[in-house]
C-alpha cells in the first residue's frame, strides 16, 4: 500500500511540475529530429556539436572516422530507430 501510496504522489509531482521535465523532452526531441538534415549538411560546426550532443567528449578517432558510444537517451534512440522495421507501429506506440 505504501509503494503504490509513493508512486501516486510521484504521479501528481511529476503533473504538477511538468515544465521541469516537459521542456528538456522537447529540446531533445527537436535535436533528433534535426540529427538528419544535420548529418547530410556540410555544416562541419554544426555537426561538432551534435556529436558533443550525442556521444560527450569521448570521441576517439579510428581510421579517420569519429567513433563513440552514445549517451543513454540517444543511445534508446539510435535502438528505437534500428528495431523499427522488425517490431512494427503497433509495438513501437505500446
Amino acid at each position: 500500500m505504501g509503494e503504490k501510496r509513493s508512486l501516486q504522489e510521484q504521479s501528481l509531482l511529476l503533473e504538477r511540475d511538468a515544465a521541469v521535465w516537459l521542456e528538456p523532452m522537447r529540446e531533445w526531441i527537436n535535436e533528433a529530429q534535426a540529427l538528419t538534415g544535420i548529418a547530410q549538411s556540410q555544416n562541419y560546426p554544426s555537426k561538432k556539436s551534435s556529436l558533443q550532443k550525442v556521444f560527450g567528449s569521448n570521441l576517439t578517432l579510428h581510421a579517420r572516422e569519429a567513433r563513440g558510444a552514445p549517451q543513454n537517451q540517444w543511445l534508446s534512440l539510435a535502438q528505437a530507430k534500428t528495431d523499427f522495421p522488425k517490431m512494427g507501429l503497433i509495438s513501437t506506440v505500446v
